[in-house]
């Protein structure tokens, strides 16, 4: 039997999964691990590839290869009863049920992330912004110490942030 086999007729490209799910269970098996994990990577690795097989038989009808015998004879299964829209939405959903279960992705972490990453977005000079840049004369590279009159004491972004006592103290006001 040659490798090509496998991937043609079986499940496609998701086959790669399966020499890691072996050299995995080795290792747990090498070492004692335990055996309950061992049964949740193999739940979670035959869910992804019957997943990906799937998907690449929903994404690529045309290339079977891609998505090997079983995934092709199951979307051609699903698109007759649920229809393609069904098994979007069937990919979807698990991709979805995938990110809570396993990663521990939630709305409310996903959202703080956002945050965080416009934030820093916004912080941040674009490429395409021109920053004012004007010629240093002699004066201003003078070692002499500034008077009070000239530094600047507006407000930074950090004066205006609430420290942890601060809050706590409101709290109890």
């Amino acid at each position: 039997m040659e490798s090509h086999f496998f991937v043609s007729q079986g499940v496609g490209l998701a086959f790669i999964l399966f020499p890691y799910l072996l050299g995995l269970s080795g290792f747990q098996l090498f070492f004692n691990r335990s055996l309950h994990r061992l049964a949740s990577f193999w739940g979670w690795g035959i869910a992804h590839i019957l997943w990906l097989s799937i998907a690449f038989g929903y994404f690529f009808p045309s290339q079977p290869l891609y998505s090997g015998i079983i995934g092709y004879e199951i979307n051609l299964f699903l698109t007759t009863y649920i229809g393609r829209i069904g098994i979007f939405t069937g990919l979807t959903f698990f991709f979805l049920c995938f990110l809570v279960l396993e990663l521990g992705w939630t709305p409310e972490k996903m959202k703080t992330w956002w945050n965080r990453v416009m934030v820093q977005t916004k912080n941040s000079n674009t490429p395409g912004e021109e920053q004012d840049i004007e010629p240093c004369s002699s004066k201003e590279h003078s070692t002499e110490t500034p008077n009070e009159a000239e530094i600047d004491l507006s407000p930074t972004p950090s004066a205006h942030i609430v420290e942890p006592e601060e809050t706590l103290s409101l709290k109890k006001n």
